[in-house]
């Protein structure tokens, strides 16, 4: 019963710090990954990579 417990426990721990641990991630990278997202923009619509981009 004791082991039960134990196992228990123990999965609820690493659940709930693997969801700390992603929030925060995300809290931290969501800036950069925002960063680089931008830089892959094309400023200028009517350009033929702009148009060649929206096909996919």
């Amino acid at each position: 019963m004791f082991l039960v417990q134990f196992f228990l426990s123990a999965f609820l721990f690493i659940a709930v710090a693997l969801t700390i641990s992603a929030g925060i991630g995300l809290l931290i990278w969501s800036p950069l990954y925002k960063l680089i997202y931008e830089s892959f923009l094309i400023k200028d619509p009517d350009s033929t990579m702009k148009r060649i981009w929206n096909l996919f």
